[in-house]
């Protein structure tokens, strides 16, 4: 027996809200990580090589949270007819770093890897949040 459409409905609602609050706040740290890897690779010194990675160990836990409501948010959408075809792919959003690896070159590295997550954080926002509206919308 199927559950109530309106409750699979508001549950999905919230799945998708938490994850795209948590995949914000990881666009965040994501940002303030790119931020210390320019002073990083502009003369900064091993206190800003470690604030960036701080920042970026911060950005994979909040990702990893995001990764579950996102899973969950999909689960969800499955229960209703209008969302059944809806795949979210939920993979390791940052891969390992190296703090022993300090120069231009693996700064350069480190920094094209912050910018890419935060490409595929921002697109994973959006494909949530236009999820969320249309749930809205079909709420209404």
């Amino acid at each position: 027996m199927g559950r109530n459409p309106e409750t699979s409905r508001e549950q999905a609602l919230h799945a998708g809200q938490q994850a795209l609050e948590k995949l914000l706040e990881a666009s965040s740290f994501l940002q303030s990580a790119g931020n210390w890897g320019i002073v990083d690779m502009f003369g900064g010194t091993w206190i800003s090589t470690l604030q960036k990675h701080k920042r970026m160990k911060k950005a994979k836990w909040v990702l990893d949270e995001a990764a579950e409501y996102l899973g969950l948010f999909e689960t969800e959408l499955h229960q209703l007819d209008a969302f059944r075809d809806i795949n979210l792919k939920t993979n390791d959003f940052l891969g390992k770093s190296d703090l022993f690896l300090d120069g231009l070159i693996a700064d350069a590295v480190m920094q094209n890897r912050i910018r890419k997550a935060q490409e595929q954080v921002d697109d994973a926002v959006a494909v949530v949040d236009q999820l969320v509206s249309s749930l809205y919308e079909k709420g209404e």
